[in-house]
């Protein structure tokens, strides 16, 4: 079957291929010979018709949906689960046609399902397209997290270690974007159910996920007061106290200036305004000038936070806005001394405060950064195109090149590790396709095995053997 499948995929190729030519005769073009041709380089190729999505409906319906109603015809799933993995290793050969390649990942989910013998293979196909449509990320998790619960609950002897350590990784992954999105109840939901499988396996991340849980109650009672500020300014507009407390509330405590920016109106402050409106935007739409003044509020806002973490994070914008300053290359001698030693201050009061922060964690806070003189040693592959390369993390929470220049800033939150790259630090392989460079950020930290993991499988970060 699985030769069946490979001819398939070559037939669905020359049969799409066959139709947009024969599309392309009703409306021939006139050829130019070689001494027709201009001098300069040849115009590119126009792009070829692109199949409509019910063409590549009927294609694959042509192609598969026989051999698919035959193994759902029969009792026994485990037809169903070598049909949804050979459908799985064909999606590898027509990477260039997303569309079809979505449509045998669906039809494998859903015949995979059907057994615990093809969870992983469900999984698979889950993973792969959420890459295809992020816009349904969320629901694919969700669709992961019971897959989980399901091979966990069937799981035996080490398996059931193993599986209940994946499904517990599950749901702290989704308890950790529900929390990011605002509804904490339901992430602390998440984390308690995390901590009952934890202990039924006894795993070592009990305790981590227990910490978890008291983090979030904390939020909670952060988002009650975001609720009775706006409560307080809907019966009385004009109270500005209540607007400005909600503001920082927004910026300092939950780091969600975008949200902060929906609220400035209540605020006559232009300087403020303008600090919260830049810290929404993405670092690119950040003027020189304006990443100074924000790496001076952000540090005063550092001094001013009740909550270590919170510092923490305020200290880590105070110096990526510092850093984005000096590398435009822009003010005068005297400006630049004092933004590299605003950079210097920031640091230095952010590498104190990670390491008291990874004492009172009790795990180095996640990332090892001490592990040599030069921080931790990584490789990172951005894909598309560009070089693998050689970075280096530091405690102040600057990455440096071999060389030891700044290329860039990272910072964590819990399992969430933030790494923002100059787009000059990345190599292209190939000069003559300059594809997109990727933002390079929200990488997943497994604690327990030390390894990072991009959302795009086109990027990723391990730890480099010394």
């Amino acid at each position: 079957m699985s030769r069946h499948i490979t001819e398939t995929i070559i037939l669905f190729v020359v049969v799409v291929s066959t139709s947009l030519l024969c599309a392309a005769d009703e409306n021939p073009v006139e050829l130019l010979t070689p001494s027709d041709a201009p001098a300069a380089a040849a115009a590119p190729a126009p792009e070829k018709p692109k199949a409509s999505a019910e063409e590549v409906k009927a294609i694959f319906d042509q192609l598969f949906s026989s051999e698919i109603k035959l193994v759902k015809a029969t009792a026994d799933a485990s037809d169903d689960v070598v049909l949804a993995k050979r459908l799985m290793e064909a999606t590898a050969s027509i990477k260039d046609e997303q569309r079809l390649v979505a449509l045998l990942c669906e039809n494998a989910y859903e015949l995979a399902s059907k057994d615990p013998a093809g969870y992983d293979t469900a999984i698979e196909a889950l993973a792969a397209l959420s890459g295809i449509y992020p816009e349904k990320s969320a629901d694919y998790s969700e669709k992961t997290l019971s897959l989980r619960q399901r091979q966990y609950n069937a799981a035996r002897g080490d398996d059931r270690k193993k599986y209940g350590q994946l499904y517990i990784d599950d749901l702290a992954r989704i308890g950790d974007r529900k929390a990011e999105e605002g509804d904490v109840t339901d992430a602390i939901l998440k984390f308690r159910v995390a901590v009952r499988t934890a202990s039924l396996i006894n795993s070592d991340s009990k305790a981590d996920l227990a910490s978890r849980i008291t983090e979030l109650t904390n939020l909670q009672l952060l988002y009650r007061r975001v609720d009775m500020l706006k409560d307080k300014i809907k019966r009385d507009p004009k109270d500005k106290d209540a607007a400005q407390q909600l503001l920082m509330l927004y910026v300092v405590d939950l780091d969600k200036p975008a949200e902060a920016r929906k609220f400035t109106f209540l605020i006559d402050d232009k300087a403020l305004n303008d600090n919260i409106r830049y810290a929404s935007a993405e670092g690119e739409n950040i003027p020189a000038d304006a990443a100074l003044n924000l790496g001076e509020w952000y540090r005063a806002l550092a001094a001013e936070a009740k909550s270590p973490t919170a510092r923490a994070t305020m200290f880590s914008h105070a110096a990526e806005n510092y850093q984005r300053y000096l590398d435009s290359g822009t003010g005068d001698a005297l400006t630049q001394t004092k933004a590299k030693l605003g950079l210097s201050l920031t640091e230095e009061a952010l590498e104190k405060l990670n390491e008291r922060l990874a004492e009172q964690s009790g795990d180095g806070g996640g990332v090892d950064t001490g592990s040599s003189p030069n921080g931790t040693k990584m490789v990172f592959d951005p894909g598309y195109y560009m070089d693998e390369m050689v970075i280096y993390l530091q405690k102040s929470g600057r990455v440096s090149s071999a060389k030891g220049d700044t290329i860039g800033r990272w910072s964590q939150k819990r399992n969430v590790f933030t790494l923002s790259l100059s787009s000059t630090a990345l190599h292209y392989t190939y000069a003559s396709e300059r594809p997109k460079v990727p933002t390079v950020k929200n990488f997943y930290f497994d604690f327990r095995r030390g390894i990072f993991t991009g959302e795009s499988s086109a990027m990723s970060l391990q730890k480099a053997s010394e």
